[in-house]
């Protein structure tokens, strides 16, 4: 039978070891991310702002889904497939046919945003801010124009969620991400009407 001496002498030697492992257990507990609760509804819990790149406006929030019209203009758009939590990404919407309206959708959303374009064009680049907890770890995004009421075709991706570790804003991949940076531009696909 061991003496008590020799008991509290291997007890002495696990102590440190076993304090090591408590507070790695700790820090840990303190470095899991849980999600905020959503609170907004609707496209905006996924894209919570959207803004035209040459000017200051804004776009609007209607509810429903654009009306779609085959004879109206098809948007070609390169949209990355992944979206940064809180991270802005840029949009260069192209048609054939001059557009007035832009649509950004997430199908089952219930709602889109509206952008309203100064003049007819046939090129225009939105800024797009993905919000801070997206509801899903994949959707499905989708950019649309008018030239009246109805949209055209849109242009469709599949993104992907990748969260930022620290829950706080960051733009897309502005050298934050770097090695993930050269990746996100290989992934890049151009996605046309489908």
């Amino acid at each position: 039978m061991p003496n008590v001496r020799t008991v509290i002498g291997q007890l002495a030697r696990l102590w440190r070891p076993a304090m090591t492992l408590g507070l790695l257990v700790l820090v840990q507990a303190a470095c899991v991310r849980y999600p905020a609760p959503i609170d907004v509804q609707g496209v905006a819990s996924y894209v919570s702002s959207v803004q035209l790149t040459d000017s200051v406006s804004a776009a609007t929030i209607r509810s429903g889904m654009p009306t779609a019209d085959p004879t109206a203009p098809a948007l070609h758009a390169t949209l990355g497939l992944t979206a940064l939590e809180g991270g802005t990404t840029e949009v260069t919407a192209t048609s054939a046919t001059p557009f007035t309206r832009i649509a950004v959708t997430v199908p089952g959303s219930g709602s889109y945003w509206d952008v309203t374009l100064a003049r007819p064009t046939t090129v225009a680049t939105i800024r797009l801010t993905f919000a801070e907890h997206l509801p899903t770890s994949t959707f499905e995004l989708r950019v649309a124009g008018a030239d009246a009421a109805a949209y055209g075709a849109p242009a469709v991706a599949q993104l992907s969620a990748l969260a930022v570790a620290d829950g706080g804003r960051a733009q897309w991949f502005s050298g934050i991400l770097p090695g993930l940076a050269d990746r996100a531009r290989a992934d890049e696909v151009a996605l046309a009407d489908r």
